[in-house]
């Protein structure tokens, strides 16, 4: 009854003596029970925990943050993005040329899904696949000028930074951030009382100290990098809201989801048109070539070939006036003889 008393690490010590003395224990037995000597062995098994899960934790959370960031440039900064409003605006005022709406400024983003149900006259088509066209076919477009049209990408072609942007929110970021500040003090917290309570002559505890203070020096200094981005982001989407006349309440969601259902049709008629610009080339290259070897063909030669009777005939006139020679020369050379 006075052993049941004791806590569980000097039963384990009482027991030592005799488990080792009745029965021999394996290695993996024996370094199990090493482990009650280590002093706080919780706290220090905690610390180690945090110190493998930090980086997979950090780049997990420094993934989705640079996702928003990088969604909010392209919708900021992306020439492609103001070439497409800019089309849309202009076939929407051509459209409407003759009513008051024909001289518009801008126009409401809720239109970009409904720009496929304009359907055209000529061909079964409509507005998005004519726009795109346009964007593909403009003087400057790198579509034109590539050896390669059906490599060639845009950052409205299945964009998908855009869909995933559309599933994060601001507060389970700063959820996230707030946890992994949080479990920062924590393992501070408990290399401090480790540092404190454990003997300086215990041989762990200096590889412990070393190991712990430098990671938890890089990790403070990662996590403030990521408090500063984070801060950023937001104010990246502040701009885009404010930009795209977004309500200032708006979430990733309201401002993403739009412009991902869009990036995907988008790539449908942006990969078939850099297709059939390719043919074009391929086409336009396989004529030049036809032409260039009928040009040759018809081209007169230098060395005019002369038919078989006439070969013949010249050879055979060359050799009677050889012969003729040879026997002027004998005639010449032997002397005739007389009576």
């Amino acid at each position: 009854q006075q052993q049941q008393q004791q806590p569980p690490e000097e039963a384990v010590r009482f027991q030592r003596p005799s488990l080792a003395v009745s029965a021999p224990l394996a290695p993996p037995d024996l370094f199990l029970l090493s482990l009650a000597d280590v002093p706080h062995l919780n706290l220090r098994l905690e610390c180690w925990l945090y110190k493998c899960g930090f980086d997979e934790r950090l780049f997990d959370f420094n993934d989705k943050v640079h996702t928003l960031a990088r969604a909010c440039q392209t919708l900021l900064h992306s020439t492609t993005v103001r070439s497409f409003l800019g089309l849309v605006l202009a076939c929407g005022n051509y459209m409407n040329g003759s009513t008051p709406r024909g001289q518009a400024d801008g126009f409401d983003l809720e239109i970009l899904p409904k720009l496929e149900d304009v359907k055209t006259q000529v061909g079964n088509s409509n507005l998005l696949h004519f726009i795109v066209r346009s964007l593909v076919r403009q003087p400057d477009s790198p579509v034109l000028t590539s050896s390669e049209p059906s490599a060639v990408s845009c950052e409205l072609a299945q964009n998908s930074d855009f869909a995933a942007a559309s599933a994060l929110k601001f507060e389970v970021l700063d959820a996230e951030l707030n946890l992994l500040l949080q479990d920062q003090r924590k393992c501070e917290t408990r290399c401090g009382k480790i540092v404190r309570e454990t003997e300086e002559d215990d041989a762990s505890i200096t590889h412990f100290r070393e190991a712990m203070e430098g990671f938890l020096a890089q990790s403070k200094v990662a996590l403030d990098t990521e408090k500063d981005q984070l801060t950023q982001t937001k104010e990246l989407f502040a701009q885009v809201v404010n930009f795209f006349g977004f309500k200032s309440s708006s979430t990733p969601v309201d401002v993403f989801e739009l412009w991902s259902t869009l990036s995907r049709r988008f790539d449908e008629y942006w990969v078939k048109e850099c297709k059939q610009v390719a043919r074009e080339q391929f086409e336009a290259a396989r004529r030049a070539q036809q032409q260039l070897r009928e040009t040759n063909h018809k081209a007169p030669s230098k060395l005019q070939p002369r038919n078989y009777s006439q070969v013949k005939q010249s050879q055979e006139s060359t050799t009677s006036k050889l012969k003729q020679r040879m026997r002027q020369s004998r005639s010449s050379i032997i002397p005739s003889t007389g009576p």
